[in-house]
C-alpha cells in the first residue's frame, strides 16, 4: 500500500535527518515507528502525508509515486492525528468539526452525514455531537482527532503520540478503538515513547535512531533479543537516584554581536525612514537591504514564506489606493512602506534573544522589569503566532483544504484560523501568567547573567542612524 524507496531527506542543503529509508507499510498492519527524539520518527509521517518531498528517493502509494502529490490528495488515502488535538480544531461542533475532511474531499451530503455519523459511533462521541470541541478532555479531543480523519474513509491512520497526557482510563479506551479499527482492516501507524503500548498491541516495530531504520520486526523479536533498547532509546538506563547534589556550574555570561537597544533603535529608525522616503527606488532599496541582513542572518526563506500573503495584501490595498484617485507611484510606495516595516520588525525577532532585549531594556532604559518583560512576551507571541498558523494550515490541508479560487476567496479561508488562534493565545497567556506567579516574578531585583552594554560600534551604528533620519526629515 504505501512504500519507501530509499528515502533521504534534509530540512536544508548539506543536513540530511533521514539517510537512505525503505520500507513498505501493507494493508491491515498494526505498526508503531519508534525512537529518541530526533531520530526521524516524525519527519518520516510528514512524507507519507506530503507535507514534505523526499530529497533522493521515491514514496509510492499503491504502486504510484507521490512526489506531485499534495497533503490534501494523500488525505484521501492516509489519516493523520496530530500530536496535539488543539491543532485540528477550528469550528464550533464536534459534528461540524469532523464533517470539514469530508466537505474538502467533496463528498455529498447525503454521504457526508453518514461518515459523520459512523465516526462519532465509532469513537463514542455521538452524545457530543454538539459540543464545543475546544471545553473537552484531551482524550476526549484526541477522540474528535481521530474521527475526523475516520470521516474521510482513510486506507492508513497515522497517530502521532496518541495517549500523551492522557489518564489511564482515557489510554485503554484510545487504544481499544484503534485495535477495533483494525481488527476491521485499516492500517494504522503508532509514533509512540510508550513501550508498553508497544508490546501489547501493535504486530510490527520500526526503530529508527539517526535518521535510519536500525530494526524492523515484530514486538517479540525486540524485546526478547539481545539488542541495544537503551542505546536506542527505549528503555531508561537508570537504575537508581543519586542522592549526591550535583555541582552547578554556570555558564559565563553571553555577550550578543550587536547589542539589543541597539538592534530595537534600528527597528525605530528603519520604521521612520519608511515613512520619510516617497519615492519607490529609495524604499525598494531599504526593502533589499532588510532582506540582504535576513539572508545574512539564515532567516531570507522562512521571512519570505511569512510575508507571502502580506505582500499580497499590500498589493491589494496600493489597488485599491490607486483606484481611490492616488498616483501608481503613491500606491506602489505605499505597499514598499507596509513591506519594509514588516520585515524590519521580523529582523528584530529573528535576531534578538527576547531576554537580552528584556535585559537591555531593564539595565539600560531603567523600564522596570514587569514592563519590559510584558513588552517582549509581546514579541514573543508573533513568532509563536506564527508557528501555529502554520500548524493549523498543515491540519487543514491533511483532512483535504486545497486553495482554490480567486485571492478573495483565498483571505476568506483564513477566517478558519483566526478562532483556533485566538484560544490558543488566551490559554498560553494563562499558562504564562501563572508561571511568573509562582516563579516569583515582580521582585524588584532582578538578574540576567548577560552582558548587554552598549560598545563602540553600537555607538557607531546609534550615530549613523542619528545622522540619516536628521538628513531625511530635513530633505
Amino acid at each position: 500500500m504505501l512504500e519507501f524507496k530509499n528515502v533521504s531527506f534534509g530540512y536544508s542543503r548539506g543536513n540530511m535527518v533521514l539517510h537512505d529509508i525503505s520500507f513498505t507499510i501493507k494493508p491491515g498492519e498494526f505498526v508503531a515507528i519508534v525512537g529518541r527524539n530526533g531520530s526521524g520518527k516524525t519527519t518520516v509521517t510528514r512524507l507519507m502525508t506530503a507535507l514534505k518531498k523526499p530529497t533522493v528517493g521515491a514514496v509510492l502509494l499503491n504502486g504510484a509515486d507521490m512526489v506531485k502529490a499534495s497533503p490534501a490528495q494523500m488525505a484521501r488515502h492516509i489519516g493523520y492525528v496530530f500530536q496535539n488535538p488543539d491543532r485540528q480544531m477550528f469550528r464550533d461542533t464536534v459534528a461540524h468539526e469532523v464533517a470539514y475532511g469530508p466537505e474538502q474531499l467533496g463528498f455529498a451530503a447525503a454521504e457526508r452525514r453518514s461518515a459523520v455519523e459512523r465516526a462519532l459511533k465509532q469513537t463514542g462521541l455521538a452524545a457530543l455531537s454538539n459540543a464545543y470541541p475546544m471545553t473537552l478532555s484531551k482524550g476526549q479531543k484526541q477522540r474528535v482527532a481521530i474521527a475526523s480523519a475516520l470521516a474521510m474513509q482513510p486506507e492508513l491512520l497515522i497517530l502521532d503520540e496518541p495517549t500523551s497526557g492522557q489518564d489511564c482510563c482515557e489510554r485503554q479506551r484510545l487504544m481499544e478503538l484503534l485495535t477495533e479499527l483494525n481488527r476491521q482492516g485499516m492500517a494504522i501507524i503508532l509514533i509512540t515513547h510508550d513501550m508498553e503500548l508497544v508490546s501489547r498491541y501493535v504486530t510490527r516495530v520500526i526503530v529508527m535512531a539517526a535518521g535510519k531504520i536500525v530494526f524492523d520486526n515484530s514486538p517479540e523479536q525486540l524485546f526478547g533479543g539481545s539488542y541495544p533498547l537503551a542505546a536506542w532509546g527505549l528503555i531508561s538506563t537508570e537504575t537508581s537516584i543519586s542522592r549526591e547534589i550535583p555541582t552547578i556550574k554556570t555558564a559565563p555570561a553571553k555577550t550578543p554581536k550587536v547589542a539589543p537597544l541597539s538592534k530595537l533603535f534600528f527597528t525605530a529608525a528603519v520604521s521612520v525612514w519608511s515613512l520619510l522616503l516617497s519615492t519607490i527606488p529609495a524604499l525598494a532599496g531599504l526593502v533589499a537591504v532588510q532582506l540582504a541582513l535576513l539572508a545574512l542572518a539564515g532567516q531570507l526563506v522562512r521571512t519570505i514564506r511569512a510575508i507571502g500573503m502580506l505582500t499580497i495584501f499590500a498589493a491589494v490595498l496600493a489597488a485599491l489606493q490607486y483606484a481611490c484617485g492616488s498616483t501608481p507611484e503613491t500606491s506602489v510606495a505605499t505597499g514598499l512602506r507596509m513591506i519594509s516595516m514588516t520585515l524590519v520588525f521580523l529582523l528584530l525577532l529573528a535576531t534578538t534573544s527576547m531576554r537580552h532585549l528584556t535585559a537591555a531594556l531593564v539595565s539600560q532604559c531603567r523600564v522596570p522589569n514587569e514592563y519590559a518583560f510584558m513588552f517582549t512576551a509581546a514579541l514573543r507571541f508573533v513568532p509563536d503566532f506564527l508557528a501555529e498558523s502554520k500548524a493549523v494550515r498543515e491540519a487543514q490541508t491533511c483532512r483535504g483544504y486545497a486553495p482554490k479560487g480567486n485571492i478573495l476567496a483565498h483571505f476568506a479561508s483564513y477566517a478558519a484560523l483566526v478562532e483556533p488562534l485566538v484560544m490558543r493565545a488566551v490559554s498560553r497567556s494563562e499558562t504564562m501568567a501563572l508561571s511568573l506567579a509562582l516563579r516569583g516574578f515582580g521582585g524588584k531585583k532582578r538578574s540576567f547573567g548577560t552582558n548587554v552594554a552598549l560598545r563602540s560600534h553600537d555607538y557607531a551604528l546609534l550615530t549613523g542612524m542619528a545622522v540619516i533620519t536628521a538628513a531625511l526629515a530635513v530633505m
